[in-house]
């Protein structure tokens, strides 16, 4: 039981040591590509959904999985954050869980509204590179990767606003 529980701390992350990188990579660097198309309705979609870049909005990427301590303050930030610039900002969320059943329940005891996919093979998980959970990315309205948040600590909702404001202001 030791074991699992350090395993956990170290997947996830301590509160006390914060495992959260903020990176700016050069413009250059396309996010990965699935579709530009993103769905209107915001239920949980199956693994065949291929949607995750919003074109012509900011779009979040948040990585998550049940099982993580931190994830379930971060969905709750992530989503009033997609709240709070509805329309400008698209938020998907990529579930790691083995079960589907894991991500329903884990998904309506957080209240998310922005769209969630669950990625059992771990085809998002392979072209995204998640190092820890959760793993959050800001891509810029040209699917551009901007920022990269490994882990999550407090106050990560003020980073990511400012991040997101940053670039809703650029053309």
């Amino acid at each position: 039981m030791r074991a699992l529980a350090l395993v956990l701390v170290v997947a996830c992350g301590s509160p006390e040591q914060p495992k959260t990188v903020t990176v700016q990579p050069l413009p250059t660097t396309p996010a990965p590509q699935e579709s530009t198309a993103l769905p209107q309705s915001t239920p949980p979609k199956g693994d065949t959904a291929p949607e995750v870049l919003a074109s012509g909005k900011v779009t979040v990427v948040h990585f998550f999985a049940s099982w993580c301590a931190p994830c379930k303050k971060s969905i709750p930030e992530i989503d009033a954050l997609y709240a709070k610039h509805a329309g400008r900002v698209a938020a998907i969320g990529i579930d790691e869980d083995d079960e589907r059943a894991d991500m329903d329940a884990f998904v309506a005891s957080t209240r998310a509204s922005f769209t969630v996919l669950f990625d059992s093979a771990k085809a998002k998980a392979s072209r995204w590179k998640p190092t820890t959970m959760p793993t959050t990315y800001v891509v810029d309205k040209h699917g551009m990767l901007r920022y990269t948040h490994a882990g999550y600590h407090d106050g990560e909702a003020a980073t990511l606003e400012t991040e997101v404001q940053s670039l809703l202001a650029e053309p």
